[in-house]
């Protein structure tokens, strides 16, 4: 009962009443892991689909409620606009690739922000895919990508540790199910396109995405990761995203579980730009 009254609060003080309501009856209506059901929820535009009963709940909480993928530093904030704004101006598009995008919750966030950049959400879960497309449907900037990410194209395996939904892995195997694209490639692909944000919640796959291949970062004004060395242990995966990150200056946040890495040389004063360069 008070896991009840306590999630209703929440939902209220973030949603509203009326939207709290109904997401809370179509929850506790929802009987299947795996049943789809459609929400909406203020300042978002259209229907939000998700497995209520799965990790996508909590994912919801995140994006959604605890805001993980807002930026608190006005002064980041305001940066990051005015170099999307340059983007377009400049008769380019700008390019955000949604590295684990799962159901694609943090795609829609970005779709919202960024209503003229292009999404590319990448996700090799099956299901999870299948989610990820229902959202991406009346969203036209969202472009699903059933594939896996990594430093060169390839062929990779699936393997479920046990963490529901959220916490696929992939693993590198030629007789592997699913491809493996690379970010360089996935950006090339649209037209005129710009780094302009990545996003990676991969479940230690960090340690391959960022072995090579990785000229992409330095053009890339902001990039979010998740650490996963809790669950891909003596693996090194926050090592091997900070070794590459850290070539040039950055500013770090974190926001429950993710840190965003605001590039100095592409977003900074000019004062700023000038200390990069003579690194």
């Amino acid at each position: 009962m008070l896991w009840h009254v306590q999630t209703l609060n929440t939902l209220i003080k973030h949603f509203g009443f009326q939207a709290a309501l109904s997401v809370y009856f179509t929850r506790q209506t929802t009987r299947e892991i795996a049943e789809i059901r459609k929400i909406r929820i203020p300042d978002v535009d259209g229907d939000i689909f998700l497995r209520l009963r799965s990790t996508d709940w909590e994912i919801l909480i995140q994006v959604f409620m605890d805001k993980e993928y807002f930026i608190e530093s006005s002064a980041h904030a305001e940066a990051l606009n005015r170099h999307y704004q340059s983007i377009i101006e400049e008769g380019g598009t700008p390019v955000i690739v949604d590295c684990g995008a799962n159901s694609g919750l943090a795609s829609i966030w970005y779709s919202q922000l960024f209503p003229r950049a292009i999404i590319i959400a990448v996700e090799p879960e099956p299901d999870n895919y299948a989610v990820l497309c229902r959202n991406a449907e009346n969203r036209p900037n969202i472009r699903p990508i059933n594939a896996a990410i990594s430093d060169r194209q390839g062929r990779i395996a699936l393997h479920d540790p046990g963490y529901g939904s959220w916490a696929w892995q992939t693993v590198e195997s030629a007789s592997g199910e699913i491809e493996a694209q690379t970010i360089p490639s996935l950006i090339s692909s649209v037209p005129d396109g710009k780094p302009f944000i990545v996003k990676i919640d991969i479940e230690g796959s960090e340690v391959s995405l960022f072995r090579s291949n990785t000229d992409w970062v330095d053009q890339t004004p902001l990039i979010v990761f998740e650490s996963h060395d809790l669950i891909a242990n003596w693996h090194g995966t926050a090592h091997s995203i900070l070794s590459v990150l850290t070539r040039e200056r950055r500013d770090y946040f974190l926001e429950g579980e993710n840190v965003s890495a605001f590039s100095h040389s592409l977003l900074g004063p000019p004062t700023a730009q000038g200390a990069t360069a003579k690194q």
